[in-house]
């Protein structure tokens, strides 16, 4: 029955029995009601039974139709709620794999620094030791008196044979790392790493510069063309700007013990910070090794720059 054919009094019966079903009011009382109301509108029994049959199709129709947009609503919110959930586990899934990533960094870096501090307490230690040959040869004053073995080590030193490494990969991922702001969430920790390195490059440069200086003394004394090191020797002592060279070297020698000191004081804290010990980090240690040629991957501590 569609609306339009509804007389006046059939659609206020119509009406009624809509406001009867949707307010659940279909009681005896109810119908009494509904009876009474047909027989006022004047409304045969057929006609009000057809209205009324009507009225329940048109209260579920729409109910079904509110279903499914429930429905739909429901599913919409329930698929945002799945991807919201997907991206929040995803993202700190990612985060976490980033943390531990950037802490597995900083602990390379650690024993990195160890191991150039090892490094330099070597470099520091063949420095001295070659000063203290030094003082002891300008003390005997008759050079032939120089043993074999101290004249040989003096003089390997000034001809820079021995080199040794330290593995500059972990400065490089660290210096250019820079996640490691973000998740390694510890600012006096990184600059404090950054100030290690800073230091070691500073002592590198000190070096370096000594060992040029050494190369250059030892070519102006000729030592390149000499038959052997007894005369190399002769040649390198009797060099007035290779002893004032040498009353300087204290305070370079001063300067390497101190940055090692630094060194050692960094990244203890470093350490604490981190909650490793020397035990934790022993395993990420690389070995020294004897450089026979130049890699990218390494710096040359000992020895005149090539």
């Amino acid at each position: 029955m569609a609306k339009t054919t509804l007389s006046d009094n059939e659609e206020i019966y119509r009406k009624a029995c809509s406001d009867a079903i949707v307010n659940e009011l279909a009681d005896t009382d109810e119908q009494l009601r509904l009876e009474a109301l047909k027989t006022k509108l004047g409304l045969d029994e057929a006609t009000a039974s057809n209205i009324y049959k009507h009225a329940w199709i048109s209260f579920i129709n729409k109910t079904r139709r509110k279903g499914d947009i429930l429905r739909m609503v429901l599913g919409i919110v329930s698929g945002l709620l799945v991807l919201i959930i997907s991206l929040s586990i995803s993202g700190a899934t990612h985060r976490s794999y980033k943390k531990a990533t950037a802490h597995n960094i900083a602990l390379v870096t650690l024993s990195n620094i160890d191991e150039v501090t090892r490094n330099f307490e070597v470099v520091a230690a063949y420095y001295d030791n070659f000063r203290l040959g030094y003082d002891y040869i300008s003390s005997v004053g008759d050079l032939s008196l120089v043993s074999d073995s101290i004249c040989e080590i003096f003089v390997d030193y000034l001809e820079g044979l021995d080199y040794f490494a330290i593995n500059r990969s972990p400065q490089e991922t660290f210096c250019t790392t820079f996640e490691l702001w973000d998740y390694l969430e510890d600012i006096p920790l990184i600059r404090r790493i950054g100030n290690c390195y800073a230091y070691k490059d500073a002592f590198l440069e000190i070096y370096n510069n000594e060992q040029t200086t050494v190369k250059r003394l030892v070519a102006e004394a000729g030592l390149p063309g000499l038959p052997n090191k007894r005369t190399k020797l002769q040649a390198i002592m009797n060099s007035a700007e290779f002893h004032d060279y040498m009353t300087r070297s204290e305070s370079k020698s001063n300067t390497f013990h101190k940055i090692i000191d630094v060194l050692v004081q960094y990244n203890d804290q470093n350490k604490l910070d981190m909650h490793v010990t020397d035990n934790d980090l022993q395993t990420l240690v690389s070995p020294k090794k004897l450089a026979t040629s130049i890699d990218e991957n390494f710096i040359f501590i000992v020895g005149p720059d090539q």
